[in-house]
C-alpha cells in the first residue's frame, strides 16, 4: 500500500504566510490551506503537526518569498523540526520569461515572485485564453497587473490601502487614522469622511484607468481577477466606478471575479506542469 503523502505550497509575504497542503494518495487531490501571521511562526509547526498526522509524509514543499531571507530561513527550520528524519527543503521558485503559455513582457530580474505566480494563477484560472484581464491585488501594496493575448504587458504599483490610512496619520500633525467606509460622499465634508473618500477613490481610479487604457488600446474590456487581504473593501467602488463611466459609452457588462489565493493556485499549476512533462 502506498504511504500517505502531501505536497506543501507557500506563499510568503510582507505580513503573512499562506500555506496549502496538497494530498498526493486521493484523487481528485485534497487540498487544506492556513494563514500564518510573520509574528506567530510557531503556528506553523502546530499547523503542519497535524497535517502529518492526517496526510502522512511531507514529500515535498516550494514556495515563492518577497519577505526578508531570515524570514525564509525561518520557515526552512520549522519544516526541518517537524520532520527531521527525512526534512524537506523548499525550493524558492523564480519569475521566468514564459510559463504555461503565459509571456512574460516585465523586466524579468524586477518582477515580484507573487505577482508573476499570481499572474500564472489567474491565467490557468481563465477559460477563454485570449480575453485580457487584471489581476488586482489589494495587500501592503496595491498591484495591478494587465494580461492581453496571453502577454503580460505590464503593471502598476501603488501603496496599499492600509499604507495610505498610515502615512496621512504618521506625516502629519492633525490628522486621523482612518478605516474604510461602506459607502463614500461625492463631496465630503467632514475630514475623516475626506480622507476615506480620497483612499477609496485612489484606489478604485487606479483601477479603471488601467482598464479605460486596455479598452483604448485593445477594443475590449478586461475581466478583473481581485485578491489580497483588503479586497472586500473595493469591490463595490470599482464596480460604482465602472458602470459610471460605461454608462455613458454604452460599455458591455464587466466580469469582476474574487480570488482567494491565486499565488498558490499559480504555484500548483506550475508544478504540476512540470512534473507531467
Amino acid at each position: 500500500m502506498m504511504k500517505k503523502a502531501f505536497i506543501l505550497l507557500l506563499d510568503s509575504g510582507n505580513t503573512r504566510l499562506k500555506c496549502r497542503v496538497i494530498s498526493t494518495n486521493s484523487s481528485p487531490k485534497t487540498a487544506e490551506e492556513a494563514v500564518i501571521d510573520n509574528h506567530t511562526p510557531e503556528q506553523l509547526k502546530i499547523w503542519l503537526e497535524k497535517c502529518l498526522v492526517q496526510y502522512g509524509i511531507l514529500q515535498a514543499a516550494y514556495g515563492v518569498s518577497v519577505a526578508s531571507i531570515d524570514l525564509q530561513q525561518k520557515w526552512e527550520s520549522i519544516l526541518q523540526t517537524v520532520q527531521p528524519l527525512s526534512p524537506v527543503q523548499i525550493e524558492w521558485l523564480n519569475v521566468e520569461e514564459n510559463s504555461l503559455g503565459l509571456k512574460n513582457l516585465y523586466h524579468i530580474h524586477q518582477l515580484g515572485k507573487d505577482r508573476w505566480y499570481s499572474l500564472l494563477g489567474n491565467f490557468t484560472y481563465t477559460e477563454k485564453k485570449h480575453t485580457p484581464f487584471l489581476s488586482i491585488s489589494f495587500g501592503t501594496a496595491t498591484t495591478i497587473d494587465a494580461v492581453v493575448n496571453q502577454q503580460f504587458i505590464g503593471g502598476v504599483i501603488l501603496p496599499g490601502i492600509k499604507m495610505m490610512q498610515q502615512s496621512l496619520h504618521q506625516g502629519t500633525a492633525l490628522l486621523p487614522e482612518v478605516g474604510l467606509p461602506n459607502q463614500i460622499d461625492d463631496f465630503p465634508k467632514a475630514t475623516q469622511q475626506a480622507i476615506e473618500a480620497g483612499i477609496v477613490l485612489a484606489q478604485s481610479g487606479a483601477v479603471l484607468i488601467q482598464i479605460q487604457k486596455i479598452f483604448q488600446q485593445y477594443q475590449q474590456i478586461p475581466t478583473l481577477y481581485v485578491s489580497g487581504g483588503a479586497k472586500q473593501s473595493m469591490l463595490s467602488a470599482i464596480q460604482e466606478q465602472y458602470q459610471q463611466w460605461s454608462s455613458y459609452l454604452s460599455l458591455p457588462h464587466m466580469v469582476l471575479i474574487e480570488r482567494h489565493s491565486p499565488v498558490l493556485d499559480g504555484i500548483e499549476a506550475y508544478i504540476a506542469n512540470r512534473n507531467c512533462c
